[in-house]
């Protein structure tokens, strides 16, 4: 029961983490899930392997943290990834406030099954969900996290604007050339090339675009605007 009750403190610890979300600065977060995460995974390993006692219990319906935690990493939020490393052969992007408020939901929900007595539901969850949702979770997390905390994110960042996400404009793909992105019905296309400062721009900044007034596109997180009729001649 040793693993148990480890993995029950971490579980509160991030669930408490998670809650307190609007005291903390976007760094003190990932701080500390870069040494929560990686702990949680691992005594999750380590839970006894057990049947539910019951079937068809409806669940609490947790509610998700997502829209506030990507408001508060702002342009931090966006990363590349692969889905499946071992097939995928493009990469995908990946969202930190998606990652965390999921596994914040897995591990609260079945928190909240141990507390009404339902033990073996909620470890069994707990192990289910480690293979199939919030195991997944953890470990794109964790790769983005780590060199965030230790070398690219000012740990004075505090995101002061907001996401328009009935924008007009997206961002369609990032790829290795440059970037597709998609205003009112017009596609348009970036090259790095022509756009250098775009090529070394972390992804959440690319992906927070406005269209500013009629023919012009603006970056508020990079500092950059650009007409759209030059992206017509890229």
């Amino acid at each position: 029961m040793e693993a148990l009750e480890s993995f029950l403190n971490l579980v509160r610890e991030y669930v408490a983490l998670i809650e307190d979300r609007e005291n903390l600065t976007p760094y003190e977060i990932l701080r500390r899930c870069d040494s929560l995460l990686p702990e949680i995974y691992i005594e999750a390993l380590r839970l006894p392997k057990v049947e539910p006692d019951t079937t068809g219990v409806d669940q609490v319906d947790v509610k998700s943290p997502y829209r506030e935690l990507k408001a508060i990493f702002g342009v931090y939020d966006i990363y590349n990834c692969f889905f499946d490393p071992s097939f995928d052969r493009k990469p995908c992007v990946g969202s930190l406030a998606d990652d965390l408020a999921d596994i914040y939901r897995d591990l609260k929900t079945e928190l909240l099954a141990y507390k009404e007595g339902r033990q073996n539901d909620a470890i069994w969850g707990w192990c289910f969900g480690l293979q199939s949702h919030y195991g997944r979770h953890i470990t794109s997390a964790m790769s983005a996290i780590h060199p965030l905390v230790h070398d690219h994110m000012d740990r004075d960042y505090v995101n002061q604007g907001t996401r328009d996400e009935e924008s007009q404009v997206k961002v369609l793909d990032i790829g290795f050339d440059g970037i597709k992105l998609k205003v009112e019905d017009e596609e348009l296309f970036i090259p790095y090339i022509r756009f250098q400062r775009f090529e070394d721009a972390l992804l959440g900044g690319i992906f927070h675009v406005l269209k500013i007034r009629p023919g012009r596109l603006y970056w508020p997180d990079l500092g950059i605007d650009l007409e759209i009729q030059s992206l017509r001649r890229s």
